[in-house]
């Protein structure tokens, strides 16, 4: 009997309890890119929660104590380093945290554990194991219990329900095997007030004062969702239309954090931090009257840039803006329903450039996306062209191709045979940055999207590769 059916059956057998839980985020392909080498967040939320009830908790968040070339170097070193590292934490317990960019190395690390570590079970949450539980488990069967949705209360309530010997199916938003067949029970509401989720830090975190030393950089969120429906994105199928932390929260966040590490600024990783303005001028405002000197960075929709604003909240500490503008091509911008105005929206990204360059911001990142089906060539070399043209010590202009995530319209699309795709040998945005692992989950394009394009009316996918290399785009990813 597997350990997942003991807590199903009626007659199951009896488990200790759980009081040591090990979170685990591990590497993504894209790690070696980022520098500044942020904690995970989410792996911080769920840590508060559990903690606040009691149990004895280890955050390993995997780029943080793990050299990145040793990985890229010795994968297979890596995974038994990994599974010695969360052996050592003694866990009655192990939930693992994914992106899609992060199944790779849950899929080669979870068997190893397990071979070991029968007795442990082991949650895994995030977009796949949401919007592809089936295809999931029946990859990685070794996992006993996958997180669908919003994770921190579910897996609170899922542990609560394992100590008190409750029948974990009535337990909502998790998958499991059950005498061989897939079982999902109710999907879970989304967490109304955000403000019970407890304040979080990173003093459960292994190796926590070696981060110290090297600096921390820390994101944190003041709202969770957003109200638009860019069909590239599954941040809305996943999330919904915003929830906000309450202002108050938010400042005895930043205080709690200042005040254990110092910071310099606050990165806000909101889905959309602008999109309500009004909110967004009252917590920048708290922030400036609290903490005089912080800076802070975020996001912003195009169409609320405006020299008024930009000057108004620079008084108030912004430093950094990130722009998803994805496209100056008419019919792309339609295809990724960015907007259905595409005249008006490519004026908006022409006067904005000009506001922004203006605004001694400290850093501006716009975001391009190419390989709508619908683009030709011209369009192509339109669009690089513009990005090149763009001046770097104004702005980082960083181009996306197209890809189609689990969760997104995109993908949805191309399950119902809207759209078809087409595989690729060496994606030009991965380079040799591809990464171990990857390779061996390349046929299955629910694991490895950046393997697959969108097959184009215009063009095949040999025109579209060569395109972008003759032109060097990956100059600009």
């Amino acid at each position: 009997m597997d350990y997942v059916s003991r807590l199903v059956d009626d007659d199951m057998i009896k488990t200790e309890k759980i009081k040591k839980v090990t979170l685990f985020w591990p590497f993504s392909n894209y790690d070696i890119r980022d520098k500044s080498l942020r904690p995970a967040l989410n792996m911080a939320y769920l840590s508060s929660v559990l903690e606040s009830k009691n149990f004895e908790v280890t955050v390993v968040d995997a780029k943080m104590i793990y050299p990145l070339e040793e990985l890229y170097k010795n994968p297979d070193n890596a995974i038994e380093d990994f599974v010695k590292i969360i052996e050592s934490t003694n866990p009655d317990l192990l939930a693992i945290g994914s992106w899609t960019s992060t199944m790779f190395f849950i899929a080669n690390f979870v068997p190893k554990f397990k071979a070991n570590n029968l007795d442990i079970p082991i949650v895994v949450g995030g977009y796949n194991p949401t919007f592809l539980p089936k295809e999931t488990l029946e990859l990685i069967p070794q996992i006993d219990i996958l997180a669908r949705g919003e994770g921190e209360f579910l897996l609170l309530d899922l542990i609560q329900a394992m100590n008190s010997k409750k029948n974990i199916n009535k337990v909502k938003g998790i998958t499991f095997w059950k005498n061989g067949k897939i079982v999902d029970t109710p999907n879970r509401q989304l967490i109304k007030n955000l403000d019970k989720i407890p304040i979080i830090d990173l003093e459960n975190f292994l190796h926590i004062e070696k981060m110290k030393n090297s600096g921390i950089t820390f994101n944190i969120m003041s709202s969770r969702g957003c109200p638009f429906s860019c069909n590239f994105c599954s941040v809305q199928k996943m999330w919904s239309k915003p929830r906000y932390f309450s202002i108050q929260y938010i400042i005895k966040q930043i205080k709690h954090l200042n005040d254990l590490y110092g910071l310099l600024q606050i990165p806000f990783g909101d889905d959309n931090f602008m999109v309500n303005i009004s909110r967004a001028r009252k917590l920048s405002k708290e922030i400036h009257r609290n903490f005089k000197d912080m800076k802070f960075g975020t996001n912003i929709r195009l169409e609320s840039v405006s020299t008024q604003l930009i000057s108004e909240f620079k008084k108030y500490g912004l430093d950094n803006l990130l722009i998803g503008i994805e496209s100056i091509i008419p019919e792309s911008l339609k295809f990724f329903n960015k907007t259905q105005n595409p005249e008006l929206y490519i004026k908006l990204i022409y006067k904005s450039i000009e506001i922004l360059k203006k605004s001694n911001l400290n850093s501006i990142i716009l975001d391009f996306i190419i390989g709508a089906p619908n683009e030709t060539k011209e369009d192509m070399l339109k669009l690089i062209n513009f990005l090149k043209s763009i001046k770097k010590n104004e702005f980082i202009p960083i181009l996306f191709i197209v890809t189609l995530f689990p969760g997104s319209d995109l993908w949805n699309f191309y399950m119902n045979k809207k759209i078809e795709i087409y595989k690729v040998e060496t994606p030009i945005e991965l380079g040799n940055l591809s990464g171990p692992y990857a390779k061996e989950y390349s046929h299955l394009a629910w694991m490895a999207p950046t393997y697959y394009r969108v097959k184009n009316s215009n063009m095949s996918v040999e025109e579209f590769e060569s395109i972008l290399k003759e032109n060097n785009a990956q100059e600009l990813m």
